[in-house]
């Protein structure tokens, strides 16, 4: 996402991305129930993607701020906040340079590791918990955030089992009866380019696949099935025109 000239205050920014992302119905007001117009965000995960995630949010808004990081290991937190810290650094996840250290509030206080991570970062005041760690630890993390009633963003995907996915939909609840904002890194299939894509690939490839095997079929060969092929009138030209004799000088 990237930042518009036009600055945003705390109340638009979640309004927006509540429209946007089809947020839980509600959920908006609490994060600005406070009276603060700044959004604070604590990142739990400080790998690749959690730092994509974390540059992607404060990207969206001046009034955004990170202010807590955690992960499992202390060279992954010491490695991302250096990277937060690195002006003008140009990173995959985004189309523009790193330009925001002076949103990055965190502190040698607020950078926790080990296991109990995630729920030291959500004791820091943060309104918003990024989620990026592994999978395996979602579904807790996701628990602990809504318990404290935390907005979430999480990363996809949500769990690795039954277990974990049974979590997820209580916790889903939970944020529901909360007026919480569940939001997961699934925004691809809701983007109006993919979509468009896969309305074409669906409807030029109906020859191949039953709709009932349409979702099997995609889910295999979409690489293929973007690829460009001859049109049916287009072999049956090219399979007559090798049937025809050569002409003779």
């Amino acid at each position: 996402m990237g930042r518009t000239g036009r600055s945003m205050s705390r109340r638009q920014f979640i309004r927006v991305s509540a429209g946007t992302m089809a947020v839980l119905g509600g959920a908006a007001s609490r994060l600005f129930a406070g009276g603060s117009d700044r959004i604070r965000v604590g990142l739990v995960g400080c790998g690749s993607r959690g730092m994509g995630a974390v540059r992607n949010c404060v990207d969206s808004s001046p009034n955004v701020e990170i202010v807590a990081l955690g992960d499992l290991f202390q060279d992954r937190v010491a490695a991302g906040l250096a990277l937060l810290k690195k002006e003008d650094d140009k990173d995959w996840s985004s189309s523009q340079p790193w330009r925001h250290v002076d949103q990055v509030k965190v502190t040698p206080d607020t950078c926790f590791t080990g296991f109990d991570a995630c729920q030291k970062v959500i004791s820091c005041g943060v309104d918003l918990v990024l989620l990026a760690t592994s999978p395996h630890f979602r579904p807790m993390h996701l628990k602990a955030a809504v318990a404290a009633g935390k907005h979430v963003f999480m990363e996809k995907p949500v769990a690795v089992d039954t277990v974990g996915i049974r979590s997820v939909l209580a916790s889903s609840e939970l944020a529901q009866q909360k007026g919480l904002a569940i939001v997961a890194g699934t925004q691809r299939r809701h983007d109006p380019k993919y979509v468009e894509v896969m309305k074409r690939v669906i409807r030029d490839c109906e020859d191949i696949a039953t709709p009932e095997q349409m979702p099997k079929f995609l889910g295999r060969n979409l690489f293929m099935l973007l690829t460009p092929r001859p049109s049916a009138k287009a072999k049956q030209q090219v399979t007559q025109g090798s049937e025809q004799k050569p002409a003779t000088p």
